[in-house]
């Protein structure tokens, strides 16, 4: 099992030191024809503009939308569940729309995604936020469970 990590901006170093601890072969993917083969593909934490520009500039939107149609799994952890989210709220186009759940990136100076929203059909929640970060979010979605990290 090859599982790739778009290293294209990121914590992708910080993923595929897991992937070779629990014994997975992983991919740092950084263009189009490393997509091809892969079991699965995980979207790092970041900074999700620029991980938006460059899978639009290097040419890896195709492939790796082609690779989920395939039926191989995609993850995303804070910027990547942004660009995998189907919607993102302050008008930014999905590029990969392959989540069904709503986000928005809260961004700080650190560049760091602070909330995302997720639809009840799919089936899980990762609970509310604290009052605190209630109260910095500006968006919510009739329906929808806000989660916070």
């Amino acid at each position: 099992m090859k599982i790739g990590v778009l290293a294209v901006q990121g914590d992708f170093a910080e993923h595929l030191d897991t992937l070779e601890t629990i014994g997975v072969e992983g991919v740092d993917v950084r263009r189009s024809e490393q997509v091809a083969g892969l079991s699965g593909l995980i979207l790092p934490g970041g900074e999700s503009t620029t991980m938006r520009r460059l899978i639009d500039r290097w040419g890896l939107r195709d492939p790796i939308l082609e690779l989920a149609a395939h039926g191989a799994p995609i993850f995303g952890t804070c910027a990547g569940m942004i660009v995998l989210s189907r919607e993102i709220a302050g008008g930014e186009a999905p590029i990969l729309p392959l989540l069904s759940a709503a986000s928005w990136n809260r961004s700080r100076p650190t560049s760091m995604c602070r909330c995302s929203a997720i639809n009840p059909c799919m089936g899980s929640s990762f609970g509310h936020p604290s009052s605190s970060e209630q109260d910095r979010t500006s968006t919510s979605w009739p329906g929808w469970t806000t989660a916070a990290w």
